[in-house]
């Protein structure tokens, strides 16, 4: 294999593999207070509030664990984290 060739496969693999990192996806994981409804709902609407702002390569995935979150009877407003 001819030298242009070979840095033309490692340049296109290099290009490809700054381009596949650039989309990747955040995840901000959400766990509940075992006990506490109402710090489990705190610490909900902390965690969506502390994601900085989405982009077309900044990409955010909330992943809420099962449990109890109490809101306090107000609506929990979620932005959008970014297009796939």
């Amino acid at each position: 294999m001819s030298k242009t060739k070979m840095l033309t496969i490692v340049f296109a693999c290099i290009l490809f593999s700054s381009s596949v990192a650039s989309a990747q996806i955040r995840t901000v994981l959400v766990s509940p207070v075992p006990g506490d409804p109402i710090a489990s709902g705190t610490n909900l609407r902390n965690a969506l509030a502390n994601i900085p702002s989405p982009s077309s390569t900044n990409h955010w995935s909330p992943k809420i664990e099962p449990g109890i979150y109490q809101l306090q009877g107000t609506a929990l407003l979620v932005r959008s984290l970014g297009r796939y």
